[in-house]
């Protein structure tokens, strides 16, 4: 699911605050037109852009557009798991964009670019979500096995810890030579 075409987003040239929020099955906000032609999008205006709890967001644009954003300061991209890249086209921002990634209690970053930043802060949350696994988790699970118990009495373990499904499953592929 995306939210808009990119003929759409090229007339959104007033637009200053954009905030997506709250959905499960949205993989990008921008979608390419099906002529895959290449192309300039513009935000001229946008100072804020919000992206939050988008459970499948990916990117904000896959297709290969130029993206100018001259006067964006913020970007936030909270609750959005599986976002590792901005977009895959080119991009030009303000020498400097405040970035918040993860679940909204970091400080805000920058790394050069914001494809950069994005890739930068999705691969440290990344890490964090695998020692949280592996400190509370890993246990639970040995204690399971060790009692002969089904893997899928772990689920109990996952809401007690908050660690989300998506994590579980990208760690249980390292875990099972682990045990």
């Amino acid at each position: 699911m995306k939210l808009v075409t990119s003929s759409t987003a090229k007339s959104l040239v007033r637009l200053r605050i954009m905030k997506v929020c709250g959905s499960r099955a949205m993989t990008q906000v921008v979608t390419s037109e099906k002529d895959g032609a290449e192309d300039e999008i513009v935000f001229s205006n946008l100072k804020a852009l919000t992206l939050l709890d988008l459970d499948s967001l990916t990117s904000f644009c896959s297709g290969n557009y130029t993206f100018k954003f001259p006067s964006l300061r913020d970007l936030e991209v909270i609750g959005c798991p599986k976002m590792k890249i901005f977009t895959t086209g080119e991009l030009c921002t303000p020498p400097r964009v405040n970035v918040w990634y993860g679940e909204g209690d970091g400080e805000c970053r920058w790394a050069n670019d914001l494809n950069g930043t994005v890739q930068e802060l999705h691969a440290e949350k990344d890490v964090e979500l695998k020692i949280l696994f592996y400190e509370i988790c890993v246990p639970c699970i040995k204690s399971l096995h060790a009692e002969g118990l089904p893997v899928s009495s772990l689920l109990f373990c996952l809401c007690s810890t908050s660690l989300c499904l998506y994590s579980f499953i990208s760690a249980m592929t390292t875990l099972v030579s682990f045990i």
